[in-house]
């Protein structure tokens, strides 16, 4: 297992560095199928002497392997092929996790009318008696927990849904439908945030395991707020796509 003898891109390309080059040939063993999904890759050790490298040339490429959720580490056991992440691309949830051959489906945790907090109320331009609907669900794919999403909806959309609705339709589809909408765009932003013990719970990680906060504001076409998502994202499991477009 000599990357120099079995692949030429090792003595080919010296001006890259040494640990990019083991990446890039662990990543092979990935792509190729050599080591597939869930099996533990060799040992520092027996790496180290297969490559010809030092262990700290080897952990800057295995580290940079696991920030980029290709490898996985469990503390007291070796390092293992991770699952590929799923791409969320803002087309809806449901969607984004069946675009990639997951089957979606979903729980509801809460659903419920009661008075918002001052935040709320703002960002949804409420007034101070307007009461909105409380959607907690968690969205799957193929059965594993991906999504913990919170979603605030004014009162006069939330009635026209109902718990088995939002069980298995994006809300982008259903409130357009249930409620005579016409959408027409979503703020959103990102950060990074560590999962309390409860949001830990719904998604099946430890306490404190990173994740994406996903916070969109939806609006119709005459610039209405119409719902405000939180959706947490297990960092582990997915990752977010963007696209932008040039004019030409």
């Amino acid at each position: 297992m000599n990357p120099d003898r079995d692949h030429p891109s090792f003595s080919e390309q010296p001006v890259l560095p040494k640990y990019y080059r083991v990446k890039q040939w662990i990543l092979e063993r990935i792509t190729l199928g050599e080591w597939k999904v869930d099996d533990e890759i060799p040992s520092e050790q027996q790496l180290c002497a297969d490559l010809g490298v030092s262990r700290g040339t080897l952990r800057r490429a295995v580290d940079e392997l696991v920030r980029q959720g290709l490898l996985m580490r469990v503390q007291g056991k070796a390092t293992s092929v991770a699952k590929p992440k799923i791409p969320i691309f803002s087309k809806g949830f449901r969607a984004d996790i069946q675009s990639t051959g997951h089957s979606p489906n979903s729980t509801i945790e809460l659903f419920q009318l009661q008075s918002p907090a001052q935040e709320i109320k703002h960002t949804l331009t409420l007034g101070q008696q307007d009461r909105v609907y409380e959607l907690r669900r968690i969205i799957m794919a193929d059965a594993e927990p991906i999504i913990l999403e919170t979603v605030y909806i004014p009162e006069r959309y939330g009635k026209c849904l109902t718990e088995q609705s939002l069980l298995g339709t994006s809300l982008l589809e259903l409130i357009p439908r249930e409620c005579n909408l016409i959408l027409k765009k979503a703020i959103e932003s990102y950060e990074p945030v560590q999962l309390t013990a409860e949001e830990a719970a719904s998604l099946n990680v430890k306490p404190g395991a990173l994740a994406i906060l996903d916070q969109a504001i939806t609006y119709d076409v005459y610039d209405t707020p119409i719902f405000l998502s939180k959706a947490l994202i297990r960092r582990d499991r997915a990752r977010i796509l963007t696209e932008v477009t040039f004019r030409i």
